[in-house]
């Protein structure tokens, strides 16, 4: 039997900026990512821990665009009847994400995290009375049934790295990294013999500053194709996948004349499987010949019929005047989240709807031809069948 609870939570911090870094003058963006780290099963319940990571962009005091990164922690529990529990499996998304500043080097980032929560329990069927006392053999009434049946993975860290970029006449002491970020993407996955092959790519961009071009970024994409291990897999079964980045950085190295740009990630991927199974109950017995005292309880169950993923694309167009800035020179970094994502079924499948909420930081020349920055945060409903 499967439970799904969504439920929210708060994940709040304090950060003070170091001492090397300069004063916040304006937030521009806000980005921020639930990372599950564990759970445990207590007593009637399951409680699911985990970190926020919070990626902030900022101009600074003389003007300049930064970069710092803070986390905090986050905890939630789902009721469970621990003596009959199997798994489970919380997955969180951020539902909304602020920041406010407390003087010109600390700062409050706080997030609300929505988790769906999915608990496994193993149910049996007890019979009682007797009427199957003296031998005698009762009428049965049968039918067969199809019940699913979940299990959940997660595949240990795995580290890539590759060479993104390599800058011609340049050395690393005149390139600075402003910020590097980075997402999982999942095209498949498929039962292979003891385990789930996910094939997919992990897109990491980088923000970097010369003296020469001012800011500008590069992007990698990074294949893989990774099995993680299920002893009971089999081609029956039904898979979705997904994965996070606990990690993402880029680094700099000199090579001749030119400097290399490379990026580093690790990444931790987690899915679920499913499979449909068939079975013959009795639902009626009694005797011809006599009183039975035979008592049975009814009892529900799932059938798994489809788990899949696909991508759609969400097009939208936002006037400068809602940005707030004419003369916009090009758009630094851009993001996208969904956000208060929800399922409902229809006679011809099931409807997503939800919002999608954009963060980003656009560049503009002002009047004496300086750089300027401009934040870009705009909210769009979508809806999906």
């Amino acid at each position: 039997m499967n439970r799904v609870y969504k439920k929210d939570c708060e994940s709040y911090c304090e950060y003070t900026l170091p001492d090397y870094m300069g004063d916040v003058k304006k937030i521009l963006c806000v980005n921020a990512s639930a990372i599950p780290s564990g759970k445990f099963v207590g007593d009637g319940e399951v409680e699911f821990s985990g970190i926020v990571n919070y990626d902030i962009l900022y101009s600074d005091s003389e003007g300049k665009l930064t970069r710092l990164a803070a986390s905090s922690d986050y905890d939630l529990t789902v009721p469970a009847d621990t003596e009959r529990y199997v798994d489970s499996l919380a997955e969180p998304c951020i539902l909304n994400v602020s920041t406010r500043l407390t003087g010109p080097r600390k700062l409050i980032a706080k997030a609300v995290v929505t988790n769906t929560a999915t608990v496994c329990t193993q149910d049996s069927v007890e019979t009682a009375g007797t009427a199957f006392a003296e031998g005698r053999e009762p009428e049965v009434a049968k039918r067969r049934v199809s019940f699913g049946t979940l299990s959940f993975l997660n595949s240990p860290e795995r580290e890539y790295a590759e060479e993104a970029e390599r800058l011609a006449a340049t050395t690393p002491d005149q390139i600075e990294i402003v910020a590097t970020s980075g997402a999982v993407r999942i095209f498949e996955s498929t039962p292979v013999e003891n385990g789930v092959n996910v094939k997919g790519e992990i897109v990491i961009t980088a923000i970097m500053r010369t003296d020469a071009e001012g800011l500008f970024a590069i992007k990698k994409n990074i294949p893989f194709d990774e099995t993680v291990t299920f002893e009971a897999a089999d081609s029956d079964m039904q898979t979705l996948f997904d994965g996070y980045l606990t990690s993402v950085t880029a680094g700099l190295a000199e090579d001749g004349e030119d400097t290399v740009v490379t990026v580093n990630a690790i990444a931790e991927l987690f899915g679920v499987v499913g499979k449909s199974s068939e079975c013959e109950i009795i639902t009626d017995a009694y005797l011809k010949d006599g009183k039975s005292e035979a008592v049975y309880e009814d009892y529900t169950y799932c059938e798994l019929l489809d788990m899949r993923t696909s991508e759609e694309g969400v097009s939208v167009s936002v006037p400068r005047t809602d940005i707030g800035c004419e003369y916009i020179r090009n758009i630094l970094t851009l993001s996208a989240d969904v956000r208060s994502l929800e399922k409902k079924t229809t006679d011809s499948g099931i409807e997503l709807s939800g919002e999608i909420a954009f963060c980003g930081v656009a560049c503009e020349i002002n009047d004496d031809n300086s750089v300027g920055y401009i934040p870009i945060k705009h909210s769009f409903e979508f809806e999906e069948n």
